[in-house]
């Protein structure tokens, strides 16, 4: 045995370079549901999904500005970039660079009926929670509603107003820039982020959405283009709940939606 060799080995030292170090990613754990002493709830992890620069920085993340000359800007270096912006990025897809902005601003003002107790034919009822949360069609839900109205389309106020919001104005207008009312999945996700987004749509001047965390007005709703049946749609609380009400009585809210 070669005791002198054996020491030798036990005596090397390696020695491991960084170069780099990317920031910690900021997830967000939130529940679908209250829960009382003894219950069981399930938890989500969501956090911001893009790729980063050389310095560890996501190209495109959650509560990215999105200005209206098609790029984006950190919040931070919004006052210095001479851009306007017209929303607030909510999700980034694997590709780094596309995704969903909300509005900065609520079209046609608080309060609307989704519609008139119709039932849209075209438009899948959907009453399970789970397929519900699954669907993040929006654009295609608002282009079938439009299409089920036709010359009525006015009929339908909380898509009529999504589908021409003008972000130019922050009113709606008669021209569609490619804003849609989004599905109940997309709410979903914009309401597990918010603590991202309201401080952005703050940055650029805009009408934070409304929730019970940071003491504004309680109870709200948001609308979904999601149908549950000819009597009720899907939407979302300032808590971040998801439940259906009826289309034709509930005055709620809703916030405008662009693909990018």
């Amino acid at each position: 045995m070669n005791t002198k060799r054996n020491i030798s080995r036990l005596l090397s030292i390696f020695f491991l370079v960084l170069t780099s170090v990317a920031a910690f990613p900021q997830v967000t754990i939130f529940g679908d549901s209250l829960s009382c002493e003894g219950e069981t709830i399930r938890l989500f992890a969501m956090g911001p999904e893009s790729y980063v620069d050389e310095g560890g920085v996501p190209i495109i993340g959650v509560g990215d500005l999105l200005c209206t000359d098609g790029s984006t800007v950190k919040p931070d270096d919004y006052a210095s970039s001479g851009k306007t912006a017209m929303g607030v990025v909510f999700y980034v897809d694997t590709t780094g660079v596309h995704g969903w902005a909300a509005s900065l601003r609520t079209p046609g003002g608080n309060g609307c009926i989704w519609n008139n107790k119709s039932n849209v034919t075209n438009l899948p009822d959907i009453d399970n929670y789970e397929e519900a949360l699954a669907d993040t069609c929006g654009m295609a839900n608002t282009i079938a509603i439009k299409d089920y109205y036709g010359e009525n389309f006015d009929d339908c106020p909380a898509v009529y107003r999504c589908y021409y919001y003008n972000h130019n104005t922050g009113q709606v207008g008669n021209v569609h820039y490619g804003w849609y009312l989004p599905a109940i999945g997309q709410l979903r996700k914009l309401y597990s982020v918010i603590h991202f987004i309201n401080p952005s749509i703050a940055i650029a001047g805009g009408t934070q959405i409304p929730t019970n965390k940071n003491g504004m007005h309680a109870p709200w709703w948001l609308w979904s283009s999601t149908e549950n049946s000819d009597i009720n749609s899907w939407t979302v609380n300032d808590f971040g709940w998801v439940f259906y009400v009826q289309k034709n009585s509930n005055a709620a809210s809703c916030r405008a939606v662009i693909s990018f």
